[in-house]
């Protein structure tokens, strides 16, 4: 019997997802729709059903009912011998039971019973409030009511007294939040739509209402099977169409929202928002993060970020060109780590990269799923707004400081000589190279003279940036297919032979090349076929070229760290090899640690550092790098060396250093024979 309810179980859900409606009106003129029938909707005299608002979460449901909401109080007017009857908003949020909602709805009516409003009802009569549906606040049983109360405010939205004006109309919203069994909750609201003449609005994400539903109902019917009972399920199905007669979509509308949460800005961030209100908007999108509610947050978060910055450099004409790629790269890991991605870290890393357009890769390297995410929702962004994300702030750990521990003091950090570095390099000329990168655009003259100037500094490797190189590598070539180029150097000899200076004169991580850099596509998009092939062949000679020398940089700082055992800090020893990056990735511990690592120094420091240091660095050995005997391969012999070193040193020794020996070798016994 289980595996038929599983089976309708999904059947259901599979039911749902093709029975979805798709509708080619934009979201304002769906929501607009929306709006004109709630309008039409309370207006009506005894409709005899409840409307039922869907969406998913955080695409703005409840902003888009208190919004009208706000419209339908301000509607009525009355005199002064009358009592305003407002219509009423309710979250169920949290709530068990109905006793809890019942108090709930009466804290909502309750400021009628002071001032001007008490003596009003009292001229109504004390009828009003001994009438209708009563409410038991003595019962025990706190899932139910019943019809007993002296005082029962509720029968002020139940009375067709003539002195009481304003709309009937109640809104329950997160009915999908609500810990009240669904069929009690539609029930207990169902007395006053049917009874009573009420409108009621009910504000939920229907597909979470019946997925809960079917839960519980299989659920229950498990349970009745195993007393051996005749099982009952009241279907979702059953008690909406009681209570509920039309049910309306709302879709997130995004413009409207971000304006509103703007507008409550400071106003110098306000201005800022705003002027970069469709740059939000696009990396919202393409975040496929569809929830306001995340949105709302950042503006406050970000806002209370970029003080400190404002605040030291607020007087700088500067500053705003600045804080756009700083709110760029907070916004994308913001929307990311609140979404639940768990590798925001990584990003962090790789959005250093990535976003001039450098890539840095190891040869066969598996490129992972948040980089090519990252390039296919924001880097067509990116390039659009030509931003320089080379400023990386936040990097990941003030990013988390702040998310996490709510620490907002990065000024303290290398962060303030890097914005005073960007602010001056803002006020800096063009570069030349830059400027030929718009060659069509300049008159011969000067196309001339920065050709000239360009390709000297070429031929004569005078450039030490790969990525300019390259760009004036593709230049070049363009302009040999538009035939104004009439230089007799081999363009191609001259770019490898200015590459590999490059290289042996770096001692860290240089860029491999990928589609662009600087946020500027190369120009290869309309060199001709034959000549593409010839570009493509040289790229990639060029890349395998970076490829050894980002190897020599990787095996270079794994020996430094392998060879100094962290002065015995163990724990740090693991910590910089299992998770320091290089290339955007976490690549130190896949290699061979011990290649190149010469075995006298890592000898002598290993009995240098203390006896406890000694076995724990043993010990990380046998159950971290080689608890799956993955890594033990590549490393046997250099570990069998080692071993024999200590063994020669065991003949040497006595007593408790002699145990001691005998217990290092031991352990790398056991490591040597996985």
């Amino acid at each position: 019997m289980f595996f038929m309810w599983e089976l309708l179980y999904n059947i259901i859900k599979n039911l749902k997802s093709k029975l979805k409606m798709e509708t080619s009106e934009n979201t304002s003129d769906i929501n607009q729709n929306v709006k004109n029938y709630l309008n039409d909707y309370i207006k009506m005299e005894n409709p005899q059903y409840a409307v039922m608002i869907t969406g998913k979460w955080g695409c703005g449901k409840t902003f888009f009912v208190k919004d009208e909401l706000e419209t339908w109080i301000n509607r009525d007017k009355i005199s002064d011998d009358e009592l305003k009857r407002n219509p009423i908003y309710i979250s169920v949020y949290g709530i068990s039971n109905i006793k809890q909602l019942v108090q709930k709805i009466k804290e909502k009516i309750s400021p009628l019973l002071y001032s001007k409003s008490a003596e009003i009802l009292k001229k109504i009569g004390a009828g009003i409030i001994k009438t209708a549906i009563k409410v038991d606040f003595n019962s025990n049983d706190e899932g139910t009511y019943s019809l007993q109360s002296e005082l029962d405010l509720i029968s002020i939205f139940k009375s067709n007294d003539a002195n009481i004006k304003g709309k009937k109309v109640f809104i329950f919203d997160d009915l999908e939040r609500s810990e009240i069994p669904l069929n009690q909750l539609f029930g207990f609201i169902n007395e006053f739509v049917e009874h009573h003449q009420c409108k009621v609005i009910l504000v939920c994400d229907e597909e979470k209402l019946i997925d809960q539903n079917l839960a519980k109902s299989i659920k229950d019917n498990q349970e009745e099977e195993k007393e051996e009972k005749t099982p009952y399920r009241l279907a979702y199905k059953d008690f909406k169409e009681k209570l509920v007669g039309q049910t309306l979509s709302i879709e997130a509308d995004y413009e409207l929202a971000v304006a509103t949460f703007i507008d409550k800005k400071a106003d110098k961030q306000k201005i800022f928002f705003n002027e970069n209100i469709e740059l939000i908007l696009k990396i919202f999108k393409a975040s496929k993060t569809d929830n306001l509610r995340i949105l709302r947050q950042f503006f406050s978060d970000f806002e209370r970020f970029i003080q400190p910055i404002d605040n030291e450099y607020g007087r700088d004409k500067e500053i705003n060109s600045l804080k756009v790629p700083v709110m760029v790269n907070f916004l994308i890991l913001y929307l990311e780590y609140k979404s639940g991605n768990d590798k925001v870290e990584e990003l962090s890393s790789y959005i250093g990269v990535i976003a001039t357009g450098f890539y840095f890769s190891l040869i066969d390297r598996k490129v992972p799923d948040y980089e090519i995410n990252f390039d296919t929702n924001y880097g067509q962004i990116i390039r659009n707004f030509n931003l320089n994300l080379t400023t990386i702030i936040p990097d990941y750990l003030i990013f988390s400081d702040f998310i996490n521990k709510g620490k907002n003091d990065y000024l303290d950090s290398d962060v303030t000589k890097l914005v005073e570095e960007v602010l001056n390099n803002k006020k800096d000329e063009i570069p030349s190279w830059r400027k030929l990168y718009k060659w069509g655009k300049l008159d011969n003259t000067e196309f001339t003279s920065l050709l000239d100037l360009e390709f000297k500094k070429f031929v004569e490797e005078q450039i030490d940036n790969i990525g300019v190189l390259t760009h004036l590598f593709y230049i070049f070539h363009n302009l040999k297919k538009h035939q104004i180029f009439d230089k007799e150097n081999d363009i191609n000899t001259s770019y490898i032979k200015n590459i590999e200076i490059i290289l042996n004169n770096s001692n860290d991580f240089e860029p491999q090349i990928k589609e662009f850099a600087f946020n500027l596509n190369y120009q290869n998009r309309d060199l001709e076929i034959d000549n593409i092939k010839d570009v493509e062949g040289v790229i990639r000679k060029v890349n395998k070229l970076i490829s050894k020398h980002e190897f020599k940089i990787v095996q270079k700082k794994i020996i430094e760290i392998v060879e100094s055992l962290c002065d015995g800090n163990i724990d740090k020893l693991e910590e910089d090899l299992q998770t320091r990056q290089a290339f955007g990735s976490k690549v130190y511990w896949s290699h061979n640690i011990f290649d190149g690592v010469d075995p006298d120094k890592l000898y002598n420091k290993f009995f240098l550092i203390g006896i406890d240091s000694q076995l724990n660095f043993l010990e990380m050995l046998k159950h971290k790098r080689y608890k799956s005997a993955e890594y033990i391969g590549t490393e046997k012999e250099f570990l069998q060396n080692f071993n024999i070193k200590l063994i020669e040193r065991l003949k040497e020794v006595e007593l408790v250093e002699k145990v001691r020996l005998k217990k290092y070798v031991e352990i790398l016994n056991e490591i040597i024979t996985l």
